[in-house]
């Protein structure tokens, strides 16, 4: 029989993260707690007990949706990939039904979630009455040479990095936070043409950089030419793992590949320093797909999960989904 409740203590809300296989960067309390604070959400850090033993964590958010309440793992929109449940063992047969109870005390009409990579339980959840689509990303094993991973490149992918240093591109590491204003306008410059507003604002690059650079989890990358800023990525990282979490060009520029230059020059970097993988975030849209794919990493699995508590929810879906139709 499992329990659960919040888990206040942020240490061992951490230390368990930290220890889980399926932990990852967004699963952790800063991360969480980021998020509560730039969207002004309910974080319900919720723990799982099994007598009196910390066993699981299960980070979710309470969010108001016009006239929805939504229980999400992680909070959805908000370029956070991961959350779900982490456990010690396996999976309990009650842990859905254990959960739903839980969130129903705060009224919601609808759950999502996706789980981490590889955490693959598609069986439980569709068993609990969830619809679930799969998932992938792309995540390279760094635990080779850096003429291992070159020599499995992309033949195109290889020819672009070489354009790019024989037109002088350079790879500027970021430490100075103003720095961002150019990222966030290569990315405002991009949405603009898709008539669009960026789904990330400058903020939360901003709170990103405040949380992790000085906890040495943050790199942030330029390309520049001719005294220019052309292309940027932002990497936040965890443990022995970095991630792709964003990235910016101007179009105009994009002809000197400065995008491969900087995903080389991450990859060169988190081999020095004894990274395992680099997780590129994400491999569902057929044109970014492409692109992360000439890096030649492996298609890992996870699962997307939703589930209707009430009526209002399926008719607040179906609107969602038309309105999101208008912008593909």
């Amino acid at each position: 029989m499992i329990e659960l409740e919040l888990l206040k203590d942020k240490t061992e809300w951490n230390e368990f993260v930290s220890a889980s296989r399926y932990g990852t960067l967004f699963h952790t309390w800063e991360w969480i707690s980021l998020l509560e604070d730039i969207y002004k959400v309910k974080k319900l850090p919720i723990g799982i007990f099994e007598k009196d033993n910390l066993i699981g964590v299960f980070p979710t958010f309470i969010q108001k949706k016009v006239f929805l309440k939504l229980a999400m793992s992680p909070l959805h929109t908000a370029a956070t990939p991961y959350g779900g449940p982490l456990l010690i063992g396996s999976l309990p047969k009650d842990m859905f039904e254990k959960f739903e109870d839980f969130v129903e005390r705060y009224d919601v009409d609808y759950i999502e979630l996706f789980t981490s990579p590889r955490f693959y339980i598609k069986k439980v959840l569709e068993k609990q009455g969830y619809t679930c689509t799969d998932k992938k990303t792309l995540i390279i094993d760094l635990n080779k040479s850096k003429e291992e991973l070159w020599a499995g490149l992309d033949k195109k992918c290889r020819n672009a990095i070489r354009k790019a240093r024989k037109n002088n591109v350079e790879i500027i590491n970021a430490n100075d936070k103003k720095m961002l204003d150019d990222f966030y306008r290569m990315t405002k410059e991009t949405y603009e043409k898709w008539g669009m507003k960026p789904p990330i604002a400058k903020e939360y690059f901003c709170r990103v950089w405040d949380v992790f650079k000085p906890r040495q989890q943050l790199r942030v990358l330029f390309a520049e030419y001719e005294g220019q800023l052309i292309a940027g990525a932002i990497f936040p990282f965890y443990k022995k793992v970095i991630y792709y979490w964003s990235g910016a060009s101007y179009t105009e520029y994009n002809k000197l590949a400065p995008n491969n230059l900087i995903q080389w020059s991450l990859i060169e970097w988190a081999i020095n320093n004894k990274f395992e993988k680099y997780d590129m975030m994400g491999a569902d849209i057929p044109s970014i797909a492409k692109f992360k794919a000439s890096f030649s990493g492996e298609k890992v699995r996870h699962i997307y999960a939703y589930k209707f508590k009430s009526p209002l929810a399926k008719i607040g879906r179906k609107v969602y989904e038309k309105w999101k139709k208008g912008f593909v």
